[in-house]
């Protein structure tokens, strides 16, 4: 077996943290899921306590039938041309992105389908009927009249999943309240059997959720929708997916969030972070979330703590004051950590040249220290440090001309890649394709397409501001 496909088996636990979790005999959420890597490992997912991540095409984990964004698997876009009154209405034009979920037809059609699917995978019992990933909701005269009743486009989603959920009442459908649809309605309410996935998709991650709490924010939507259900499963996202090596430092908001969640009596939490290989530090990010998943209670200094001095060995020590660093300095930019903002984003502040040069040296400490331990140490250290190779290549890129940019004058005065950047590119894609990564975006950007993109702009991209 390669280093490279060594999975993260559980660690050993010192006796106080044994304590801590003994002490909670038992979690607030019946239903627990890391989207990450690590949570793939059969073995892992037991020892953590937590579900583990099954990927297929329809769903995440087999007591789902349906994952989520599906109401084009009941009636598919190819039917648009002969019925565009199936679908959405927007500005008097039907269009193919959402569904018309006041017309009885689309209805009939869902659950038939619902119903064949449902015969095919009889021991699945979560069904999701949600809306697909775009903000096109229909607002036809019937479709508008609900949500103006009940406040929101929650309305018309939720008359549809009790409709369905009427016809199969032994099984749960589950339905999305997302972006538009996030808000919960003011009259109607979900059936007993009508399972609400509260996502919490905009949410800034340098600061609990709960710091946020006036009117129209997530906090204020997660109490109006557990004041009409405890059946709630809360979407939460951990990482940033646009720049999946990007130093990410929201884990002092893990355990507040989930205490949110939990005292609002979220039973159900799907923590989504990258399934496949790669991306920020997973092992750590994991390893947090299922300590926290079965206690949110635990202290998130002493987790870190033990597993920096477990996982990295001597190294810990560097990598546990490298984390820190990285939350002090994004307190002290007072900037919102988002899901999809570039390294540039937070070049004055914790992704500064002055904290990369401090992070840099301390990574420099880590892997001397483990010069003369077990090689697995080395290993993991090195794809620790990625993250802070790629927002340095990345940050250059987006002020090519500024004194830590990617370009420089030569004596005859013309711009031209500095030779360290070139290095640096070389020594990160190896080091990222090494060690398994397979993008640096969730839907796109692999090692190779990074390094050629990036090679044309050195060698192209070096003109005068």
């Amino acid at each position: 077996m390669s280093m490279a496909s060594i999975p993260l088996r559980s660690l050993q636990l010192s006796s106080s943290l044994v304590l801590a979790l003994l002490s909670q005999a038992q979690s607030p959420f019946s239903f627990r899921m890391v989207f990450t890597h690590p949570a793939t490992d059969s073995t892992y997912a037991t020892e953590h306590r937590i579900r583990q991540v099954i990927k297929t095409r329809d769903s995440e984990d087999p007591d789902w039938g349906l994952w989520v964004h599906t109401m084009h698997r009941f009636v598919p876009p190819t039917q648009f041309e002969a019925h565009p009154e199936f679908f959405a209405e927007r500005n008097d034009v039907r269009v193919p992105d959402q569904l018309c979920l006041s017309n009885p037809e689309v209805l009939r059609i869902t659950v038939d389908s619902l119903r064949a699917m449902m015969a095919r995978k009889p021991a699945a019992r979560y069904w999701s009927v949600s809306q697909m990933d775009n903000f096109n909701h229909c607002q036809c005269a019937l479709c508008h009249r609900t949500d103006s009743i009940d406040g929101s486009p929650s309305g018309s989603i939720l008359r549809f999943a009790n409709a369905v959920a009427d016809s199969f009442p032994d099984k749960m459908i589950s339905t999305l309240a997302y972006q538009y649809s996030r808000s919960a309605p003011k009259v109607t309410k979900p059936r007993p059997n009508v399972n609400i996935m509260l996502c919490s998709i905009e949410e800034d991650r340098s600061r609990p959720i709960a710091s946020r709490d006036q009117p129209g924010s997530f906090t204020a939507d997660l109490r109006a929708w557990s004041a009409l259900t405890h059946n709630i499963i809360v979407w939460d996202y951990v990482i940033n997916f646009s720049h999946l090596v990007m130093p990410f430092p929201n884990w002092k908001v893990l355990a507040p969030n989930l205490q949110l969640f939990r005292d609002n009596g979220v039973p159900m939490l799907f923590e989504q972070g990258l399934s496949s290989p790669g991306g920020e530090m997973p092992e750590f990010r994991t390893y947090l979330l299922a300590k926290l998943l079965w206690n949110p209670d635990l202290n998130v200094d002493s987790l870190r703590t033990h597993f920096m001095n477990t996982f990295y060995g001597d190294a810990g020590v560097y990598i546990d004051k490298y984390t820190r660093l990285l939350e002090e300095e994004l307190d002290k930019s007072g900037k919102a950590l988002t899901l999809y903002e570039h390294p540039s984003a937070h070049k004055d502040g914790y992704l500064s040249p002055e904290n990369l040069a401090k992070y840099k040296m301390l990574f420099n400490s880590a892997e001397a220290s483990t010069w003369d331990e077990d090689t697995i140490y080395q290993w993991r250290v090195e794809d620790a440090r990625l993250g802070i190779m790629y927002a340095e290549l990345e940050i250059a890129r987006a002020m090519p001309h500024a004194p830590n940019g990617l370009f420089e004058k030569d004596s005859a005065w013309h711009w031209r890649a500095k030779p360290y950047y070139v290095e640096l590119l070389d020594t990160f894609v190896a080091r990222a394709k090494k060690h398994g990564h397979l993008l640096f975006h969730e839907t796109r950007n692999t090692p190779d397409e990074y390094y050629a993109e990036f090679s044309v702009h050195l060698k192209n991209g070096a003109r005068a501001a």
